[in-house]
């Protein structure tokens, strides 16, 4: 199973012993790809030197780095869904168009987040509990 996982999943995975956490852990034993993009990954390297007690701040980045070059994470490069961009900004902000494009367009078996701009979204509702999931729905499902 392909998944990609929003920044606010990796952030309290890295945070947290939590639902988020033992949701990578269950993905990456099963040998499910995780999908993330360059953006999420800038994204959560920003969040974790903005919001990491200096102590810990190293070393959430340097388990981000390990993470990213694993076998399970696959990287998607701006060009590989900018052409489901115009669809994306049809159902949601401008700011969450980006990874809405990555879920509608590359081959995405489902997009987890915890963001309730996804989830409480009524024209994304034809996506919820088949595609865009919660962390504690996806576990609960697999």
């Amino acid at each position: 199973m392909r998944v990609l996982i929003d920044t606010n999943v990796l952030f309290s995975a890295l945070l947290t012993d939590g639902p988020e956490r033992e949701l990578l852990r269950v993905l990456t034993g099963q040998g499910d790809t995780l999908v993330l993009t360059e953006t999420i990954i800038e994204e959560l390297k920003r969040n974790v030197a903005q919001k990491y007690p200096l102590a810990a701040r190293s070393r959430a980045l340097a388990i981000i780095e390990v993470m990213i070059s694993g076998d399970f994470i696959k990287l998607k490069g701006h060009r590989e869904y900018t052409s489901f961009m115009s669809e994306a900004l049809t159902l949601i902000n401008k700011k969450d168009a980006p990874i809405l494009a990555v879920a509608l367009g590359v081959d995405i078996d489902v997009f987890v987040t915890g963001d309730k701009d996804f989830l409480a979204n009524p024209k994304l509702r034809f996506l919820r509990g088949r595609k865009i999931f919660k962390p504690r729905e996806l576990l609960n499902k697999i």
